[in-house]
């Protein structure tokens, strides 16, 4: 009897029933029993394939769980596709043979290549002299390799080969980019290193390179004799070919090079001017030696230093020998060595492989195409056919024929910079179809609507058309969902075309006008979004067949790098957009680092005065300059950090709250964790309110999480906080990435900011592309190369003196091709960055002179895009979606924000005068008062024992903290400030919202002295500030207010006003009213007082002063009240 999908039971044909929502060619990739490669385009269901695939294995009985090997290449990647497959076989848990598999789960393999890798490895752990106690740290290896490298270097000196690499290299460069960079990549337990068969085969390349360049030399001189012409440049042709042709012999034996350079560096070649047929087939010629004359050269100086190829390798197999026996001693791996250990363990141990091989039953990869050659070994090696059993790697032909199933797509490989080889996918799809499996494309694009579709097919047919390399992504169309009902997607293309003054050689750094441009961009895309978020020009689905405005989560803006990413952030902050970073660039820019970094220096150094000063001036403190000079006055006397001084009121609290949160870290210095010390800093010492409460500080909140994260890695590593310090100090003021620092979120709030590589797996309803016009930088040599075309790794190091700029002859060879690698990779990229939008797309980008010209489209994404469609041509065929939106200028306020090297130089010479002849001071007459200067009234003393009982209001639970801390005036600012909050949000919203305490807090102000409070009482107050703003906004006398229908109802509304005070008859006076209502034939003006006692009397003039105010302001007539929050409801209205 057949089982109902409802019921929770499943067999074959309710499996048949349950894939009737995809499509063929997904059906095809799910029942495939054959070894197949899958290419998945994006959005094709890919993940849904391979989880639907291992079910099928379950229902069909073919494997249990844990005999079905599932690769992914990241751990998020991991976790999705656990969570996917153990939720479709929960939805067939009665079943019992699924539920049976549903308890085995927790041993099924769904894992990255890294860590499946480490249990191969853990299964022979002796093999390479390693202990159990291992460490997995890629920074401690780099900085055990660095320690390595220079005890050696120093223990060689006098070496030729530590000679000649000391005159090439930068001492930093030596160590860093050559010898660690080697023992990162290539040096691994597993590896040999053998000297003299590296210098042997390099020396062949060398003699191969010349011996090819001379005689297309010879060739091409010989062809020039053999021309009848005539003419002087033309002769001088002929006169060097006779010369060089002279000398062959000497050329092609090459015994003395330094004879063969200077026969080669006298040869002349000289186009002819003349039209006629002689001298065109001689500019043939010449147009090849102009190619290949300098090769020769080149290659023959390489022969001339061939003596120096042995010391070379002499120096970097002792560093190599040096370098694992330290590894082995510490015990400290990385993912590389594990992948090499693991590869190589499965080949020479066939108990392991086969225990494996047996284990396994079916095998599943995702994203192959971010593999590189080994990783292919390795799979190949768990899949051979045990009657096929070879030395080595194993053929396609030699593997089991239905154990493999590969899902990736080559136009998404975009990692090529960790090592991924989009040609070993390629490979792999033509070893597995040629050796009877299977090839499946998956064209179906579920993510993005149908006019996206239709824009990608027509750009990247163009850009990257027929692949003819097996480095180059062959593009094929996708086809389309149905359309999103009410929905109108848009493909916006802005542009700022390059400026006359913008004149920069492409070499040098970018021009003022470029940087100008790139924050005109920003400006443009800060406005776009605000139109985006605010009208209905970018409506998205709202999952139910209707539509909504986006919000700012629905916005990502990629960059293909984050060097410019800075002028976005400063964009976005100052139009109020909220955003979330993947990567922060300008963690050490910014201030919070610098005063987290100040206190805790301070704690391990408390006599640095630098660190005291500057602490002082943070927003830990804020003491002005004369406070700022006492107290390092008394600490220059006392010699201790937070001497006891005496300061004015408001600055003393400020001072006492510092040295509190001072004293109390001290004593959780003793605990040694980093982590908790800036965590406390952060919260208790209230750094994080103060970001709060101001919007456009809020930005920086996210700062924490990344510094949090720094410091529980040196936590992690028993570091300490003298080591996160010598960490952080050198990085101060610089523009650092740390992009493998990724903290753990809860939620990701507003824009998300990332580059294309870390897009890569997500989706979002607008995508944004930012920044197009810059290009990666130009090519310098490596401070080693690996042969392009060597079946085994050669590393091959500078070895011959410079010449014409060449340092290593066979990384030149090799720079066409790798260069075309890295455009063919910008093309993946590009495609990437598009189709992960969804609904929308936005393209923006400047040009400029580096950004454009010949060859910028293998460069950049604009000029990419620009040569291969004509976007800004009529007719261009992008389609009635598209539109081009020119960029204009930046507001003047926008630039003037921005710090460039020459408009800090101009600042500094503009004022340097005024520096040098300072104005005498003069004695100011003051013309501009506060209405509470004016209105001061005299302090009261309070006789508690007579005062009249109804004067005295309800009091709140904080009553007795305030009193004890003279907090009064602080209490009554906060509470202004939140209701200030919670009205706005009324007028923006229509409706009463009672705040939170999480309001309170987001209010909290910035002068608020919260460092003096522990943590329960800082709360009671804010609980009491709370309570205050809900009696006024749950009162009858705000429901009356409301129900009179005011025109506007408006919040500390600024006003000023002529009047005369004192002898001066025309004093300006300022003022802000707490809550102004405005009706069609009045004004209401409200004055909130938190005072405890009733006192209305001291506050009439100052109610005065506001009623004229307003009266000034809307020339009707007003009334005021005094609203004492302690008990709204007993408001008298003053007119008079």
């Amino acid at each position: 009897m057949q089982k109902e999908i409802c019921t929770g039971m499943i067999d074959s044909s309710t499996f048949a029933t349950l894939l009737e929502p995809l499509n063929e060619e997904q059906r095809a990739a799910v029942y495939c029993d054959r070894n197949c490669v899958v290419t998945a385009g994006a959005g094709s269901g890919k993940t849904m394939v391979l989880s639907y695939r291992f079910l099928r294995l379950i229902v069909e009985q073919k494997a249990h769980v844990d005999e079905i090997l599932t690769l992914t290449f990241s751990r998020m990647a991991a976790a999705e596709m656990n969570t996917r497959i153990h939720g479709k076989l929960h939805e067939f848990s009665q079943d019992e043979d699924i539920h049976a598999e549903l308890v085995r789960f927790s041993e099924a393999t769904i894992t990255t290549i890294d860590a499946f890798c480490n249990r191969i490895v853990a299964a022979d752990p002796t093999r390479y002299g390693i202990g159990p106690d291992v460490t997995m740290d890629e920074q401690s290896n780099r900085e055990m390799a660095a320690q390595c490298a220079h005890n050696l270097l120093v223990e060689l000196d006098g070496h030729p080969g530590v000679a000649f690499l000391a005159t090439m290299y930068h001492p930093d460069e030596l160590v860093d980019s050559l010898f660690v960079e080697l023992a990162s990549t290539h040096f691994h337990p597993s590896t040999t290193f053998d000297a003299a068969s590296c210098a042997r085969s390099v020396l062949l390349r060398i003699g191969e390179v010349y011996r090819n360049s001379i005689a297309q030399v010879l060739q091409a001189y010989s062809a020039i004799t053999g021309i009848d012409g005539e003419g002087k440049q033309f002769e001088d042709n002929k006169q060097s070919a006779r010369m060089l042709l002279a000398q062959a012999r000497v050329l092609e034996a090459a015994e003395d090079q330094t004879a063969c350079l200077e026969i080669l560096q006298a040869a002349v070649t000289r186009k002819c001017s003349s039209k006629k047929d002689f001298a065109q087939n001689c500019n043939e010629q010449v147009e090849i030696l102009r190619e290949v004359l300098p090769l020769a050269r080149k290659a023959c100086a390489a022969l001339k230093d061939q003596h120096l190829l042995k010391p070379i390798y002499e120096v970097l197999a002792l560093f190599h020998t040096r370098y694992l026996a330290t590894k082995r001693e510490r015990g400290i791996l990385t993912f590389g060595d594990i992948a090499h250990m693991a590869c190589d363990i499965l080949i020479h141990n066939p108990v392991v492989r086969r225990h494996f091989q047996r284990k396994f039953r079916y095998i599943m990869v995702d994203e192959f195409q971010d593999t590189n050659r080994l990783q292919k070994d390795l799979v190949y090696l768990l899949a051979q056919d045990p009657q096929k059993e070879v030395s080595g790697i194993p053929k396609a032909t030699d593997l089991l024929g239905d154990k493999l199933f590969f899902v990736g797509d080559e136009k998404q490989s975009i990692y090529r910079f960790r090592g991924a080889d989009v040609s070993v996918f390629k490979q792999l799809d033509l070893e597995i179809a040629q050796s009877g499996g299977l090839q499946l494309t998956l064209y179906r694009n579920y993510r993005s609507e149908p006019q996206l579709i239709g824009f990608f097919n027509t750009v990247f047919e163009r850009i990257m058309g027929d692949a003819s390399t097996l480095f180059e992504a062959q593009f094929k169309p996708l086809t389309a969902r149905e359309a999103s009902q009410g929905v109108s997607p848009r493909i916006t293309f802005l542009w700022k075309g390059k400026t006359s003054t913008d004149e920069t050689e492409p070499d040098d750094e970018p021009s003022e006008d470029s940087v100008d441009a790139v924050q005109a961009e920003a400006y443009a895309l800060a406005s776009l979004i605000e139109e985006m978020t605010q009208t209905d020009g970018y409506l998205l689905p709202d999952g139910d067949n209707g539509t909504r405005r986006p919000l700012f989560e629905d916005i990502a803006i990629l960059f293909r790098t984050s060097s410019n990413q800075l002028h976005y952030e400063k964009a976005l902050r100052i139009a109020g957009i909220p955003y979330t970073l993947s990567a922060v660039q300008s963690l050490f820019l910014e201030a919070p680092a610098n005063d987290i970094y100040l206190f805790l220096q301070l704690l391990v150094y408390p006599e640095d005065t630098l660190a005291f000063a500057g602490l002082l001036r943070s927003p830990f403190c804020r003491l002005s300059d004369d406070a700022l000079l006492s107290v390092l006055d008394a600490m220059d006397t006392d010699k201790t950090a937070f001497p006891l001084v005496d300061l004015d009121s408001g600055e003393q609290l400020r001072y006492e709250s510092c040295r509190s949160v001072y004293l109390r870290l001290r004593e959780l210095a003793s605990s040694g964790s980093v982590a908790a010390l800036v965590s406390f800093l952060w919260h208790d010492g209230g750094y994080r309110y103060y970001l709060l409460s101001d919007r456009l500080y809020q930005v920086y909140l996210e700062h924490f999480e990344f510094l949090l994260e720094l410091a529980i890695r040196f936590d992690t590593r028993d570091q300490g906080l003298p080591a996160f310090l010598d960490f952080l100090r050198p990085r101060l003021g610089q523009k650092e990435k740390l992009s493998e620092v990724e903290p753990l979120r809860d939620s990701m709030e507003g824009v998300r900011l990332m580059t294309v590589h870390k897009s890569k797996g997500l989706e979002f309803p607008i995508v944004i592309l930012a920044n197009m016009g810059t290009a990666s930088r130009n090519a310098t040599t490596p401070a080693w190369h690996v042969l392009h075309q060597a079946s085994d790794t050669l590393v091959v190091p500078t070895h011959m003196h410079r010449y014409d700029k060449t340092t290593n002859l066979l990384y030149e060879m090799d720079k066409p091709t790798l260069q075309a690698m890295e455009t063919a990779e910008m093309k993946r990229l590009f495609y990437v960055a598009l189709t992960r939008a969804k609904t929308h797309l936005v393209l923006s980008g400047c040009e400029n002179s580096q950004n454009m010209g010949e060859k910028a489209a293998d460069r950049n994404f604009l000029a990419l895009f620009l040569h291969h469609t004509q976007a800004l041509e009529q007719g261009s065929t992008l389609g009635d979606s598209f539109k081009v939106v020119e960029i204009g200028d930046a507001p003047i306020s926008v630039l003037q924000a921005s710090v460039s090297p020459r408009k800090v130089a101009g600042t500094v010479l503009h004022m340097k005068q005024a520096y040098a002849d300072p104005i005498p001071r003069k004695a100011l007459v003051p013309t501009s008062f506060s209405v509470t200067q004016l209105a001061h009234a005299e302090e009261v003393a309070v006789d508690w024992d007579s005062l009249d009982e109804n004067l005295v209001l309800p009091s709140v639970p904080a009553d007795s903290i305030i009193l004890q801390h003279s907090l009064s005036a602080q209490f009554g600012t906060w509470c202004h400030a939140l209701l200030q909050h919670s009205l706005q949000g009324y007028v923006r919203d229509n409706r009463v919202v009672l705040p939170s305490v999480d309001d309170a807090f987001a209010t909290l102000p910035v002068d608020f002295p919260q460092g003096v409070l522990h943590a329960n009482e800082l709360r009671l107050v804010a609980e009491s500030v709370v309570s205050l703003a809900h009696g006024f906004l749950s009162s009858e006398f705000f429901a009356n207010l409301v129900d009179a229908n005011p025109i506007a109802m408006e919040s500390e509304v600024g006003f000023s006003l002529r009047m005369k005070v004192g002898t001066n008859e025309r004093a300006v006076v300022n003022g802000s009213i707490d809550l102004l209502v405005r009706y069609a034939d009045a004004v209401c003006v409200i004055d909130f007082k938190t005072d405890a006692i009733r006192m209305p009397h001291l506050h009439g003039e100052q109610l005065a002063m506001y009623r004229q105010g307003a009266e000034r302001l809307y020339g009707l007539p007003v009334r005021s009240a005094l609203c004492y929050l302690r008990q709204v409801g007993s408001e008298v209205w003053i007119t008079r």
